[in-house]
């Protein structure tokens, strides 16, 4: 019973407001609606008034015009006029009305709920106050390619930095095909009223430029054997690099060489991919890179680098983690490994015709009239001449075998005659003591070869130094003696002699008889030598004789003085 009462009650309450409504409503148009008519028979009463006192009044003489005016068809349609631009001033004053009274009843309504609406007011407010102050105080911080760049105000800055950055890459470098990685990330930041740290747009391009990102472009890779091999600017240059590399090691048919066959041992192909800029080479510079690649000898090693696209990406980065979204186009990149194997074998057959020499002989004839030892040359050797067809294969332009076919003889050889001399050597006399031959450093005394033992000594100077003879004798060589070069040999003719080695010049002949002292040579680096020394032994019948039995405190750096 209880609840049926309240539900009953709520319910007269819900129809009490409508009733209340209506009433308001119907009342509003109702006043408008009497006002109008009231305003209408206002207006009536002025115009009976305005009549009668019109009749009441002597009416004045009316001119024609006026005569004819009040019952002509213009009075009519000008009162028509009037009376429906009144009716347009009544329509617009009514609706007047009626949007004040609305806005009476909407303040009236306002009034009655004034704690809902201040409440809403307030929190609209409180609202707009908190969005102002969260984009003033409040930015987003950007992360380019793993640098955080700064704070932003809004992402429209630096969205606008970005179409700048595209814009000034391509006009600089010349090339609309430009790929770098943009990995952007960004977050929301408190900024606080230190506007001094906000970047605008031309200190996101500052920033952007200094994060030193690497540019890709358009270009053509080499491969051997499916390994890539050289970058080149476009897939035309690395054609032609490959093209100069063959036609080098093939060459032409001309007329003394044809060409017969030519074969490249591996696969080698052109490719166009996107290669990181500044590491394309020239044709020339990929030619000659190429030809490093190409040889006979045996495999040295690899030297291998990681070129992929992370490695390249993540070189410079932050984030060495960087998940880039170039990476997943990465078999449109150059990514692969360059290495230093011999990576390219072009073998070549020639059919080749060439004059070639003949080399001529020698022989020998007694000369009395020169000491025995000593030699000269009677009449000069000439080489002769052949002309020589063979087949020759090249493997990466080294020849690695040659196949004679013919040999046609030109002209003779005419052999060298040399005249040894067979008269009999003066008697030597020596002093029966050594002096030091030349001076200069003690470079070396025991060692391996003639050094063995101690038997020699090793006397480094200037190229030109002067050496002297040790003691007095009788020059029984003064030639080019093998690993000794330049070499003379005195014999002091008690048993002993001398021998002076890797000489650049020699004073004296064979045969020739020397005082101790007397100057013989100068200092060189012939033969089997490092430098500028001179290589001194003392021999008894023929055997060396160990150094320091004739000079005690020689010792490898020791200066010393010649003819001590």
């Amino acid at each position: 019973m209880e609840l049926n009462f309240k539900l009953q009650r709520n319910e007269d309450l819900r129809l009490q407001k409508l009733v209340n409504k209506m009433t308001r409503r119907h009342n509003r148009r109702h006043i408008v609606d009497d006002m109008i008519e009231v305003r209408k028979a206002k207006k009536a009463a002025v115009n009976e008034k305005n009549k009668y006192y019109t009749y009441q009044k002597v009416p004045a003489k009316k001119s024609g015009f006026s005569r004819w005016y009040a019952g002509s068809k213009l009075k009519k349609n000008t009162d028509r006029l009037i009376l429906r631009v009144k009716t347009k001033i009544f329509s617009y004053e009514s609706l007047y009305l009626y949007a004040w009274h609305t806005i009476l009843d909407a303040v009236d309504y306002v009034r009655q709920r004034k704690k809902f609406y201040l409440s809403a007011a307030i929190i609209l407010c409180a609202f707009g106050i908190g969005s102002l102050a969260y984009h003033y105080l409040f930015g987003y911080q950007i992360i380019f390619n793993g640098y955080s760049i700064g704070v932003v105000n809004n992402l429209s800055t630096f969205n606008q930095a970005m179409n700048d950055v595209n814009e000034n890459l391509t006009s600089w470098y010349g090339n609309g095909n430009l790929y770098y990685e943009q990995s952007i990330t960004v977050k929301h930041t408190f900024i606080g009223f230190n506007r001094s740290s906000v970047l605008d747009k031309s200190g996101c391009e500052a920033a952007i430029y200094g994060c030193d990102f690497p540019l890709f472009v358009d270009g053509g890779v080499v491969e051997i054997d499916g390994v890539e091999t050289v970058r080149l600017a476009s897939v035309e240059e690395a054609q032609q690099a490959v093209d100069e590399l063959l036609s080098s090691y093939i060459g032409t048919n001309t007329d003394t060489e044809e060409v017969m066959q030519s074969q490249v041992v591996q696969n080698i192909t052109v490719d166009e991919k996107i290669i990181q800029m500044g590491t394309e080479k020239s044709v020339d510079g990929a030619v000659a890179y190429l030809k490093s690649l190409s040889s006979t000898a045996s495999d040295t090693g690899t030297a291998s680098s990681d070129n992929s696209i992370s490695s390249i990406l993540t070189s410079n980065s932050n984030n060495k983690g960087l998940i880039t979204a170039l990476n997943f186009r990465s078999s449109e990149f150059s990514v692969g490994t360059t290495t230093a194997k011999p990576a390219l074998t072009i073998v070549t057959v020639k059919e080749v015709s060439y004059t070639d020499q003949i080399p001529y002989g020698t022989t020998y004839q007694d000369d009395p009239t020169q000491y025995y030892g000593a030699e000269s040359i009677a009449s000069e050797g000439v080489n002769g001449t052949k002309q020589v067809s063979a087949v020759i294969t090249y493997t990466n332009g080294a020849e690695t075998s040659r196949q004679i076919l013919s040999e046609t003889v030109v002209t003779d050889p005419t052999n060298e005659v040399i005249a040894r001399g067979t008269m009999p050597l003066p008697p030597a006399v020596s002093t029966g003591t050594f002096l030091i031959p030349t001076t200069g450093s003690i470079s070396e005394i025991f060692g391996d070869s003639s050094h063995a033992g101690g038997c020699a000594v090793d006397i480094s100077n200037s190229t030109g130094t002067t050496v002297y003879a040790a003691d007095s004798g009788i020059v029984i060589k003064a030639s080019y003696y093998g690993t000794y070069g330049n070499c003379i040999m005195i014999d002091h003719g008690n048993g002993y002699s001398t021998l002076y080695a890797h000489l650049s010049r020699f004073a004296v002949t064979v045969g020739q008889q020397v005082s101790q002292g007397q100057v013989i040579g100068y200092m060189g680096s012939t033969g089997y030598s490092t430098g500028p020394h001179l290589h001194f032994e003392i021999r008894y019948d023929g055997v060396r004789e160990p150094i320091l039995s004739f000079f005690s405190y020689f010792a490898v750096g020791v200066e010393v003085k010649a003819l001590n």
